[in-house]
């Protein structure tokens, strides 16, 4: 049977099959009305209906009702099963099964939650693997093995081991750290620019805040290697620009990349240089992989998107012949053919 893999992080849900990444959408749902949205519908929204927008469901994942319980959803479970129901939907179903890769900042609680949701969405679910361990697919002789990543509300760090094949050995959460406040920091650096050069202000305005949302990503991506961009929002048939300094977005984001630099620093093992392995969500934030590599005796590599999916995919016999569904956290290797050997479950980690 085919499978596909599904990535769960709330900034971005990554949906992959053997041929590569088939979809990406955000964490996100917008109850409006009647009507109950999710992921790129949702967002489309979300500055403009503030109050009606949720995007903590996978975080939190949990059967906590909702503080405003809708018609088709009363509690934040329900908000997650919407959401992964439509990407079944939309790119599993069939005669396929999926293999869900889930960050470290999940709790053994979420992952039995999430497993009966899937059931309930009709998924047949393959396996459960640690992202970290899937997106590692090279040892590094020599040097400690660490793998990082953030969501819209948190960020980790887990330490790998390398002796036989890659294994997750501790995970250490920073809550203190998510993209979503990140990005609102550098929108409010955005709006500065708007209002000091043309006199407009988008943030008081829901739909041009909105539009600035939805530019953001081609912001980030044009400053990653310019010094500078002009951001363009047209509202209400008014054009309006500024140009924009990376300068300014690295200043902004230096308190919140501090934050990762003091995940690194505590989470250090030993004296050994260390490798961190950067998922393409932070490789991409502007700034970030050269502040991270001036730390003492630390070398970055950006991983590709939709490594972990990959990964994952590439080492499918680690889900075969195991009692049970648990995470997995250890598997071989890949070999050249791009498959791995069955990997040893870790029983503390039954879902």
């Amino acid at each position: 049977m085919p499978s596909i893999a599904i990535e769960l992080n709330d900034a971005e849900i990554r949906i992959a099959g053997p041929e590569g990444v088939r979809g990406v959408e955000p964490g996100c749902a917008l109850l409006d009305g009647p009507t109950l949205a999710v992921g790129l519908d949702a967002l489309r929204s979300a500055r403009r209906l503030p109050a009606q927008s949720h995007d903590r469901f996978w975080s939190k994942l949990s059967h906590e009702p909702l503080p405003h319980p809708h018609p088709q959803a009363e509690s934040i479970a329900d908000l997650v099963f919407a959401q992964l129901s439509s990407i079944w939907s939309r790119f599993g179903a069939g005669d396929t099964d999926v293999v869900f890769v889930v960050p470290g900042w999940f709790e053994r609680p979420q992952l039995g939650l999430l497993l009966g949701i899937a059931e309930a969405c009709g998924i047949r679910t393959r396996g459960l693997v640690d992202a970290a361990v899937a997106s590692s697919r090279e040892p590094r002789a020599g040097r400690a093995l660490a793998y990082v990543d953030a969501g819209l509300h948190e960020a980790a760090l887990t330490r790998l081991d390398q002796d036989s094949g890659v294994a997750a050995e501790a995970t250490e959460a920073e809550r203190a750290f998510g993209l979503g406040a990140l990005h609102d920091d550098w929108l409010s650096c955005i709006a500065r620019a708007f209002l000091s050069q043309a006199r407009f202000d988008p943030l008081h305005d829901a739909e041009a805040e909105q539009a600035l949302f939805d530019r953001l990503p081609l912001c980030l991506d044009a400053l990653l290697e310019r010094e500078s961009a002009r951001v363009e929002i047209e509202i209400r048939g008014v054009r309006h620009q500024a140009e924009l300094k990376r300068s300014d977005l690295t200043g902004t984001a230096r308190p919140h990349y501090a934050r990762l630099f003091d995940l690194v620093e505590r989470s250090r093992s030993g004296t050994e240089p260390r490798v961190l392995q950067l998922s393409d969500r932070l490789a991409r934030l502007p700034g970030l992989t050269e502040a991270l590599s001036r730390a003492p005796d630390v070398e970055t590599v950006a991983l590709e998107p939709g490594a972990a999916c990959a990964g994952a995919l590439d080492r499918l016999d680690a889900f075969e012949g195991r009692e049970g569904l648990s995470l997995v956290k250890r598997l071989d290797w890949p070999t050249r053919a791009g498959v791995g050997s069955p990997a040893d479950e870790d029983d503390d980690d039954d879902a």
